[in-house]
Order: structure tokens, then sequence, then C-alpha cells
């Protein structure tokens, strides 16, 4: 049985990382009560969705919510716009409301600028970055707990913000989701934090709709498999598609392993190698005192205009050859990580 989540009085946030708003049938509750916008009502009965089941927005629509914008918002790209209004299945008023909240917090707290100094400081502080693209172009963001230190609450929301923002700037045209490949790996339970994971959702679902295109779960305690297996019966297909558990069984040869077929619905041959090198990397002792992601040494070597030559049986823990190639041509997308500690310390 497939239910909904996240009933409307909370605002539908809760999940609309994934999926869009519930609450998105023309109603919003005022002081509990459901409260009609007549005038936007007749948008409702035009909507077109296109073959793959979005909707289709119209110039006219993005305009609309447009016009609700304080003027200083006024110049938002039409994709963020679209992104809302997706993301309340084209409630006009509530998506002009919410990109309004989600451009006052971007202005707030600098989100484009926000550098987590905890990594700039010790960069085995966290391990989550963006590394490669899948087979759609969306970037690949890749998390892992054996390589991360630091657990401050304010450290790790920075890391986050900073990592969502990196996926966007790293985004080519036409392209509007990442994928997160979360691994456990390491995981224990000194790491469960609740707070932080709801201060996750919040962010995510709040100033982030939609983004989130697939979600691959690795090597997940038996606690959030069990959690997991709860829950799913209240997620809504759509979301449900999106999420995979996966356990490493990459050492099994060829198409026994279930992991390396999961990536490959994903990711093309040499995106694919270079995460079960990653992944296999993190589990290896060794291998993983020597790893280091550093955005000053990214940037140093793209900045000339092209990336680091790969060097036959070495991993680059920096992203894949494709993603290198992205920083070499678009070198101002590692600002302001790769150089902001510089300036600090002149």
């Amino acid at each position: 049985m497939q239910q909904d989540p996240a009933p409307a009085e909370h605002g539908g946030h809760g999940t609309d990382s994934f999926a869009g708003s519930q609450d998105s049938h023309g109603v919003q509750k005022v002081h509990g009560k459901p409260h009609h916008h007549h005038h936007h009502h007749g948008h409702h009965h035009h909507h077109h969705h296109k073959e793959d089941g979005t909707l289709e927005i119209s110039p006219d629509m993005i305009e609309e919510i447009r016009s609700h914008l304080t003027e200083e918002f006024r110049g938002v790209d039409d994709q963020l716009v679209s992104m809302f209004i997706r993301a309340t299945n084209a409630n006009m008023a509530l998506s002009a409301k919410r990109l309004q909240t989600t451009l006052e917090w971007r202005r707030d707290h600098r989100a484009a600028e926000i550098v987590c100094t905890a990594c700039q400081a010790a960069p085995r502080s966290h391990y989550m970055h963006v590394v490669g693209y899948d087979l759609l172009q969306r970037p690949i963001i890749y998390s892992c707990n054996n390589l991360a230190s630091n657990r401050d609450f304010q450290d790790n929301w920075n890391h986050m913000i900073q990592s969502f923002e990196m996926a966007i700037k790293c985004m080519p045209p036409g392209v509007e989701q990442w994928i997160w490949i979360l691994d456990f790996h390491g995981f224990s339970m000194a790491d469960v934090n609740p707070k932080l994971a709801k201060a996750f959702l919040d962010v995510a679902g709040e100033h982030y709709p939609e983004r989130l295109g697939y979600f691959l779960v690795l090597d997940a305690p038996t606690v959030f498999s069990m959690l997991w297996r709860a829950i799913e019966v209240f997620i809504d297909r759509k979301t449900h598609k999106k999420i995979a558990w996966k356990s490493c069984d990459l050492h099994l040869p060829g198409d026994k392993s279930k992991l390396r077929a999961e990536l490959a619905k994903h990711a093309d041959d040499e995106t694919r190698g270079w995460l079960e090198q990653e992944i296999l990397h993190n589990r290896d002792k060794a291998k993983v005192a020597a790893n280091k992601y550093d955005y000053a040494v990214i940037h140093e070597q793209c900045k000339g205009g092209a990336p680091p030559p790969a060097v036959a049986g070495e991993h680059n823990c920096h992203g894949t050859p494709q993603l290198l190639s992205w920083f070499a041509e678009h070198p101002e997308s590692l600002q302001p990580q790769a150089t902001s500690h510089k300036a600090a310390a002149a």
C-alpha cells in the first residue's frame, strides 16, 4: 500500500528533497483552516505533463512566480523558479512563498559562498564531495563515514551546503539534479546524530527541493535497514524508485556483484570503474591513510586549463577524468573553496 508522506500541516517539507510536496492542491492551511486561493485555482486545470511524468512548465508560470517575489529577487534564474513550481505540483501561491523564503535564506546565509573551514584546516575532517557524473550528466556526490573525523554540528552543516552548492556549480546546462552515494562504511554509534539528520532533511527539503535524483545507500548499519523497512510502505512510489540500498560485494567476480550491476545502471564504464576503486580504497586501511581530498590541490592542478594526467594504476580520489576536465574548463567553480584559506591566512 502506497501512502503519501508529509501531511499538509507540515508544509510537506519532510521528503520533498526527493518528491514534490503533498500540500499541492491549491489549498494552504492558514491558522489550521484550509484556505483556497481561488484566483490561482484556474491554473490547476491546464497542467501538461511531459512523457516522463514531469510537469511541463510554461514561461507564463515562471513569470507569474517572478511577479510575486520581492524586487531584489526578480532576476532569479528560470531553472530555480521551475524547480519550486515542480516541488509544489504547481501550487503557484505556495511556490512563490517557498521560493521567496529560500532566496532570503540563500542571501542571509550566503549559501553560495559557504566554505567548510574545518576541511581547510584539516582535510580529513569530512569526506563528502562531487566525484563525477552519471549517465544523465548529473553530478555524483559521494560521502564516506570512514574518512570523516569531525562531528561538530555547524561544521557538518557547512560542509553539506558546500557539497550541494558545488554539485549545482558542476551541472552542465539543462541538468538540475545530483545523485548521492552515501557510504556508511566506518559508521559507528558515535556518528548517530538525530539533530544533524533532521537539519539535513529540512534544509534539503526546503531549500534544495527536487535536486536529489537518485540516492544509493551503501553498507547501512542493520538498524537503519530495519528502520527503512518500517517506513518504506509510507514512501510514495516516485521517491521509492530513487532509493537503492546495497552492500559492498565488489570482491565478487563480474556480474555476480549486485553493487556493480547497480552502478552500471547509472554510470559509464570509466565512472563505474572509478567508483568501484573509490569504494574499495575506503575499505583498505593503508589506502585510507594516504587519501586526502583538497580543493586547493585540485585548483592548483586544473587552473592551467588541463586536468592532471591520469597515472596508470593510481586512483585519484579527487574525481573521475570527466570531472577533472570540467574543473580545468571551469576553474571558477572551485571557488571560494580553493583559495579562501589563503585570503584568510593573509
